[in-house]
Formats: C-alpha cells, structure tokens, sequence
C-alpha cells in the first residue's frame, strides 16, 4: 500500500457557511486572488451547514467554476463547531496536505494572513497558530458586553483565557488528527485546541469590516452557547452549586433558631434546592446527549476531490 503523499507547501481551508448566498462567491474569489496573489497553494473545503438558502448551489458554482473549491452539505443546521468539526476531518480525508486553516467565510479572518502564519509555524515549531483579535472590532452593546462576561466566566470556569482568541486557526497534520479523535458530540473548538496542550504560537490580526449581512450570532445564541462551553470544560458549576446549597442551608437555620420569617425560610429553602437541581440537571442532560451517541452531523451532499 502506497504512503499518502504530503505536500507541505499546501493549506487546505476549512470554510463554514450558513446563508451565505449573497456573498459566498464573491468573498471566495477574493479570497482566491489574494491567496494566488502571495503564491500560497490551497484548496478549501466549505461547509454548508444546513442553509435553507441557496449556499448550496453557489458552492456547487464555485466548484464547477475552480476544482479547488470543495462542499460539504449538512442534512440539517447543526451548527458551527459541527461544521469545523466537519471540514477538518473532511480536509483530512482528502489528504494530501501538512497544514489546514479554519476561517470564516465573511473574510473577517484576512486570507492575506494564512502565508504569515504558515511561516510562524515552521519557525516555532508549534502545531496551532492561534489568530488573536488585536480588538474586538466593531462589536455593539449587549453582544460586546455577553462576550465580554463570557470570556471572563470561562477562564475562571476551565483557567483558560480565550478572550483575544477566534476561529482563525493554523493547525499542523498532527492538531488536525487529534482534534478529530474526540468522540464528544457538543465541542467547543476554540477550548479544545487550547485543552489539547500541543504547542501553540499567537498570532495577532485586525479583524476585518464584514463583508454582506450583520453576524447571526445572536445574544441568545452566545448564552447558550456559553453555557455549553462551560458545561464542557469545567465541573466547578456542581461545587458552586454544593457550597451555594450549604449557604442557603446555613440562612435557613439561622432564621429557624431565631423563629423569624418563616415564609421567607420556606422560600428562601425552596430557591437553594431548586438552583442545586437546576445546575444537576444541566450536567445530567448533557450526559443524556452524550450516551445516546447520535453522530456530531448527518451529510447530505457533497462534491470534493475525492468522488
């Protein structure tokens, strides 16, 4: 059996996209002009992830139009760590490649940046580059202020600090391995990169002006996801809940000796056990999901390299 050929000039980009109709081809040719302009070699793997425009159609476009352009198609929306997820095991499918670079498809992660950090890794060494935000860019009221309460709520939860950090990442043959040999169905690919321990380098960028349609990220989706991430990388939510319990406990005796505000104790007790419960539940329902091992996606289509 032949050894998969390598070619360590080549950076497969893994690329997820979810209604992106009015601006995907586009920001794909300049993305390409850019790259072709600095001369770095790449082919990309776009993910659709379950759009219920015509992303589709246009990377199957962009396909027909320049073989470098491979698609992926969810069956459904199963969202953006899955569509990382995706493509990277997909990039690695395809083989051929030493580096794969996960970016946004808006160009706010600058494509002009992948030949610089391609040879920040080969000078380190490290296996991940990681884009930091010199700023946050032109992030507004309440979303700036929940990713900023995040980010702090992480790094006391799981003691890492990804406040800088974004989804613009470098990663060696070896990272890209490793991140697809985890077996959890809700990932948080920022924080695994970062979990994994494998030699890392920062990089700093300018995120860019996005190009078409304001983020869907939502506030509400940033909380639920954040709880997610917080789930995943951290059980001190259950020891919080044990000494909140005991706190509560505490008051409620102290009310009892003293005979005072009995419907406040009753309330006071019932709002301890039921927080206690709530943070169990949590970790229960995620456990659920867990056990029942459904798959991290369904794909539905695609056209690659490989067909």
């Amino acid at each position: 059996m032949m050894s998969e050929q390598i070619d360590s000039n080549m950076v497969r980009l893994i690329i997820p996209a979810y209604n992106e109709e009015r601006t995907l081809k586009r920001n794909m040719e300049t993305l390409a002009a850019i790259l072709d302009a600095a001369g770095q070699e790449f082919t990309a793997v776009l993910v659709d992830d379950g759009s219920r425009d015509a992303t589709w159609s246009v990377i199957c476009e962009l396909r027909r139009a320049d073989a470098r352009f491979n698609g992926v198609r969810f069956s459904r929306n199963f969202g953006k760590e899955a569509a990382v997820f995706a493509g990277v095991a997909e990039a690695l499918r395809l083989g051929g490649a030493e580096w794969f670079a996960v970016l946004d498809s808006d160009l706010q992660h600058p494509p002009q940046c992948i030949p610089e950090m391609l040879a920040l890794a080969r000078e380190s060494g490290a296996d991940v580059v990681d884009g930091v935000k010199r700023s946050r860019g032109s992030e507004k009221g309440l979303y700036h202020a929940c990713a900023s309460l995040f980010y702090s709520g992480f790094k006391w939860f799981a003691g890492a600090d990804l406040g800088r950090s974004s989804d613009f990442k470098l990663l060696s043959r070896r990272a890209a391995l490793t991140l697809t040999s985890f077996k959890e169905r809700d990932m948080f690919f920022r924080g695994i990169c970062e979990w994994m321990g494998l030699r890392h380098v920062e990089y700093e960028f300018d995120v860019a002006d996005r190009t078409g349609d304001t983020s869907r990220f939502s506030t509400g989706r940033l909380i639920r996801f954040a709880c997610s991430a917080a789930l995943s990388f951290s059980v001190k939510p259950l020891y919080f809940a044990f000494v909140a319990g005991a706190l509560f406990l505490l008051g409620a005796l102290l009310f009892l000796c003293f005979g005072l505000f009995l419907y406040a104790l009753i309330a006071f007790t019932g709002g301890a056990i039921l927080f206690v419960l709530g943070v169990l539940g949590a970790y229960i329902a995620r456990m659920y999901s867990e056990v029942r091992g459904r798959p991290r996606y369904i794909l539905e289509r695609s056209v690659t390299d490989a067909e």
